[in-house]
C-alpha cells in the first residue's frame, strides 16, 4: 500500500484490502492533507488482514512548501495507534523498515520497532535508516526473542553509553546471520569493538553477512577486522567498501585470508590498492586463498602494472570466480594481462576460475577490447563481461560482437553503443 498525498480514508483502506506489503509513506503527505483518522481507520483494517507480511514506515511530514514539520500531537498519536494497531494484529509480519522519523521522538520510534518485531516470531528482517538507534535495546530483543535474522542499520546514529554492550550482544546472538552497518557513525574503535565481541564469541558467532562499508573504519578497523577473520568461521561476506582504508589495513585484511577459509566473497571498493605493498599482499591472497570466490575491488586506484601481478596470482588458483574491477586504471596492459591470466588459469584448473568479468571505466581502448573478445571467443567458461565506459571505438565494437555470434553457448558482454 502507498498513502500520497491528498488520499481519503476510503482510497487507503481500498488499498490497503489487497496487499501483502504495508507502505505508510507520511512524507508524502502535507500538513493540511494527512488527517489523523485517515490513519486510524487504518489501523482497525489491520484486526482484518493479518496476511500483511511487509511493513515500511516512511516517516516525515511536511508543509506544502516541502518543509518538514514537528506534526500535530494528534497526527503522533494517531500514528501510534497505527503502529500498536499492526503489533496487535499482525502475525505475518516478516520485513520491517522504519526511516526518517522527523516527527516521531527516538523513543518512540525505538519503540515502535520493538513492537513490530514483537508483533511476530518470525521476522527475517528489520531494517532502519536515518534513525537514532540504541543498539542494546534491539541487541536485548533479539537475544530473547531470536528474531530477526538480518539486522540492517544504515545511516543511523548510535546511542554511545551502551553501544559496545549492545555489540557483545549481537554477536553472540544465536539467530542473526547478517548485521549491517552502511553509512552509520561506526568509527575505528567501534568497529574495533564489534570485531573483538564477535572474536570472544568464536563458534557461537552466527554472522554471514559483515557489512561495515562507509564506517570511517581507516586502517585501524581494517586490521581490527582482519584479526577477527583470523579464527572466525561464520562471515561469507565482507564488505569494507569506501573505508578510507590504506596500505596497512589492506595489507591486514589480505593476510588474513592466507589463513581464513570460510570468507566467499570481499568487498573493497573505493580504497586505496595503489601501494606497492598492498598490490603484492593481494596478489599472494588471491593465489593463496582458496574460499573467496568473489572479490569487488571498484574505484580502489589499481593501474595496470597491479592487473599483471593479478592476472600471475590468478593463473595460480582457481578461487576467484567474479572479478569486479571497474572504476580503475587498468588500461589496455591491465586488460591484456588479466585476460591472458584468466585462460591460464583455466587451462590449469579445469572446471574452475573467473566467469564473471568486470573491467568498465579502466580506459581501455579497442586494443584491450580484441584482448577480452579472444578470450570470450576461445573460453565457454567465460560467462559474462562488462566493458562500460571505455573507449574502444567502432574496431572494439565490432570484434566484440563478432565474438559474441562466435560463441555456442550463452555469455553477455556489456559495452557501450
Amino acid at each position: 500500500m502507498q498513502a500520497t498525498s491528498g488520499t481519503s480514508e476510503q482510497d487507503l483502506l481500498l488499498l490497503a484490502s489487497n496487499c501483502a506489503s504495508f507502505t505508510t509513506n507520511i512524507s508524502k503527505y502535507s500538513a493540511e492533507s494527512l488527517q489523523p483518522q485517515h490513519v486510524e481507520a487504518v489501523a482497525e483494517f489491520f484486526s482484518t488482514a493479518p496476511e500483511i507480511a511487509e511493513f515500511k514506515f516512511n516517516g516525515g511530514l511536511k508543509s506544502q512548501m516541502g518543509e518538514y514539520l514537528p506534526g500535530s500531537d494528534s497526527v503522533r498519536f494517531a500514528v501510534s495507534k497505527l503502529a500498536a494497531s499492526i503489533a496487535q494484529c499482525c502475525r505475518a509480519i516478516r520485513t520491517v523498515r522504519l526511516s526518517d522519523p522527523c516527527y516521531v521522538s527516538p523513543e518512540c520510534m525505538r519503540q515502535l520497532a520493538v513492537e513490530l518485531l514483537h508483533s511476530s516470531q518470525e521476522i527475517d528482517t528489520l531494517e532502519m535508516s536515518f534513525i537514532y538507534v540504541d543498539i542494546k535495546v534491539l541487541a536485548t530483543f533479539v537475544e530473547s526473542h531470536n528474531v530477526p535474522k538480518a539486522l540492517l542499520i544504515k545511516n543511523c546514529t548510535f546511542v554511545e553509553h551502551t553501544l559496545a554492550e549492545g555489540l557483545g550482544m549481537l554477536a553472540n546472538s544465536c539467530r542473526l546471520t547478517t548485521i549491517n552497518f552502511e553509512g552509520s557513525n561506526m568509527s575505528a574503535p567501534r568497529i574495533q569493538c564489534l570485531a573483538e565481541k564477535m572474536q570472544a564469541a568464536g563458534e557461537s558467532c552466527t554472522v554471514e553477512r559483515l557489512i561495515l562499508s562507509c564506517c570511517n573504519a581507516g586502517d585501524p578497523g581494517a586490521r581490527a577486522v582482519a584479526q577477527m577473520l583470523k579464527t572466525n568461521k561464520s562471515v561469507r561476506e565482507l564488505h569494507v567498501g569506501q573505508n578510507m582504508i590504506g596500505s596497512v589495513g589492506i595489507c591486514a585484511l589480505c593476510k588474513s585470508l592466507m589463513v581464513n577459509r570460510t570468507l566467499r566473497k570481499l568487498t573493497l571498493w573505493g580504497n586505496d590498492i595503489s601501494s606497492r605493498e598492498a598490490v603484492d599482499e593481494l596478489a599472494r591472497a588471491i593465489e593463496g586463498n582458496r574460499s573467496v570466490s568473489e572479490l569487488i575491488m571498484g574505484y580502489c586506484r589499481i593501474d595496470g602494472e597491479a592487473a599483471r601481478k593479478f592476472a600471475a596470482a590468478l593463473s595460480k588458483s582457481a578461487g576467484i570466480e567474479r572479478l569486479m574491477l571497474y572504476g580503475n586504471n587498468l588500461g589496455d596492459v591491465g586488460a591484456c594481462a588479466l585476460t591472458s591470466g584468466i585462460a591460464q588459469q583455466h587451462h590449469a584448473f579445469p572446471g574452475g576460475g573467473v566467469s564473471s568479468l568486470d573491467l568498465s571505466k579502466n580506459a581501455i581502448s579497442h586494443i584491450g577490447a580484441r584482448a577480452v573478445a579472444e578470450l570470450v571467443r576461445k573460453d565457454m567458461r567465460i560467462k559474462h563481461v562488462r566493458l562500460l565506459k571505455n573507449p574502444i571505438g567502432e574496431e572494439g565494437r565490432d570484434v566484440l560482437q563478432a565474438a559474441i555470434d562466435s560463441r555456442k553457448c550463452a555469455v553477455t558482454v556489456i559495452y557501450d553503443d
